[in-house]
């Protein structure tokens, strides 16, 4: 089959050789043009002649605009073939049966899952294994071998090079989709490694890579070409064109944190982007271990000037004892692995109090310093001398220390609460400037129930 003159595409092989040489070449043919002739005084029969000498002579001043010349032309025409000569001009043919070494790249990145491949609503990497499988087919028997490489974040060779088409079509359907970035640097650097022809192969056709990809990482094809000298590089894209409309809302950014005035509430922080021209309305429900716990309607507007839009959302939950945390968009869309999210929230850590008093305590500090631990058995009662051994080879110091009309020799590193006898002077001077605690607001809280009871 012939095909079409519009499918055929002129590359360069090597367009740094041809560059460099048209830019040192072209110049210097004009520099000599430019240049003054040196010319030696001659005495003539006639005047005749001297109108010609003089325009002569204006054209070979240096700074004054070139006459036109058909010897000019031809020579920067022949200057300029070289250098293109040079950078080793080839046509690529499409439809043409790939010959020699062929690295087929397949992009399995997140954004291939996307369900606009093809108009009967396969996915981008559906629509690339169908367009590898084609290639696999069009291969020359006995004149060229392939080799299948997929990448996402991290590039893998799923078969070396062999010019059986049924492992190929194997290493192309063994291929599966992730939800990584696309790091197209890393597959080419791996590519770059196979292309070097051995032994006899040395004498064949050049390498060729071709790129299956919804290319939203690639911006130009050169870019590639230049990564890659003395092989061609073919992008094959899939899905729709960059500039096209794309109707997807995701979950860009997720994180939780528990409030600092009552730790069994998770504020959740999310951040949406949408990538349709239209704004959009949808509903984001948030579920601790698979239940549903809170579901809010969240508008986004439209997406200009080729930016995704964003919309950020709040939502203060009740999870007194943690869990995974996940959202979810009730709308469907071109790409399903962005709809959702998880982040796991502990539950909150338990005050630990230590009440040391000469016996038994103030039923009514007991019963005050109760309300703030969450457990029993976060509340230790001890005495003066059991504190002093405890303080000295405590595994799991506490968050406050409360004393109870006892005087300690040392203090520890934890906030501290006296009541009914003063703190040693001196030790009240050792721990002068350290940094305040983040449970100091509790133990003021502390201190004045104590007072009111």
């Amino acid at each position: 089959m012939t095909p079409h003159p519009s499918t055929l595409a002129l590359t360069f092989l090597d367009p740094a050789a041809g560059i460099i040489a048209g830019s040192l070449a072209l110049p210097a043919l004009l520099l000599l043009y430019f240049l003054k002739l040196r010319r030696r005084p001659v005495r003539i029969s006639s005047t005749l002649l001297w109108e010609r000498a003089v325009e002569d002579l204006q054209v070979n001043t240096p700074f004054q605009w070139l006459r036109p010349s058909l010897l000019l032309l031809l020579q920067f025409l022949a200057l300029a073939l070289l250098a293109a000569a040079l950078g080793r001009p080839a046509i690529l043919d499409p439809e043409a049966p790939p010959t020699g070494r062929i690295v087929i790249l397949i992009d399995r990145s997140a954004s291939m899952s996307a369900k606009d491949g093809d108009a009967q609503g396969g996915t981008r990497l559906d629509a690339a294994r169908a367009a590898a499988n084609e290639l696999i087919e069009r291969l020359s028997p006995g004149e060229s071998e392939a080799m299948v490489v997929s990448f996402a974040s991290e590039a893998r060779i799923e078969t070396p090079y062999t010019s059986s088409r049924a492992a190929l079509r194997d290493a192309v359907a063994g291929v599966r989709a992730t939800d990584q970035p696309g790091d197209l640097d890393g597959a080419l650097a791996l590519a770059r490694a196979f292309l070097a022809p051995q032994g006899e192969e040395s004498s064949g056709a050049p390498a060729t890579v071709v790129l299956l990809s919804d290319g939203d990482f690639v911006r130009a094809a050169p870019d590639g070409r230049a990564d890659l000298p003395g092989a061609s590089f073919v992008l094959q894209r899939v899905g729709p064109a960059p500039e096209a409309a794309r109707d997807n809302v995701g979950v860009a950014a997720i994180s939780a944190r528990r409030d600092e005035s009552d730790p069994e509430l998770v504020r959740l922080f999310v951040r949406l982007q949408s990538t349709s021209i239209e704004p959009i309305e949808t509903a984001l429900t948030a579920l601790i271990d698979g239940s549903p716990v809170r579901s809010e309607r969240v508008r986004i507007a439209g997406a200009s000037g080729g930016e995704p839009a964003e919309a950020p959302v709040t939502v203060t939950l009740p999870a007194p004892a943690g869990g995974m945390l996940t959202v979810s968009l009730a709308r469907p869309d071109a790409l399903e692995a962005d709809n959702g999210a998880a982040v796991f929230v502990p539950p909150p850590a338990a005050i630990r109090l230590w009440l040391v008093a000469p016996g038994a305590p103030s039923p009514a500090l007991r019963d005050a310093l109760s309300l703030f631990v969450s457990a029993p058995e976060a509340l230790r009662v001890m005495t003066l001398d059991e504190y002093e051994r405890a303080a000295a080879g405590a595994a799991a110091p506490p968050d406050v220390v409360v004393f109870d009309r006892v005087r300690p020799t040392s203090l520890p590193s934890a906030p501290t609460l006296s009541f009914g006898a003063t703190l040693p002077r001196s030790l009240i001077h050792t721990r002068r400037g350290r940094r305040p605690h983040a449970l100091e607001p509790l133990c003021g809280a502390v201190r004045r129930g104590s007072h009111t009871a």
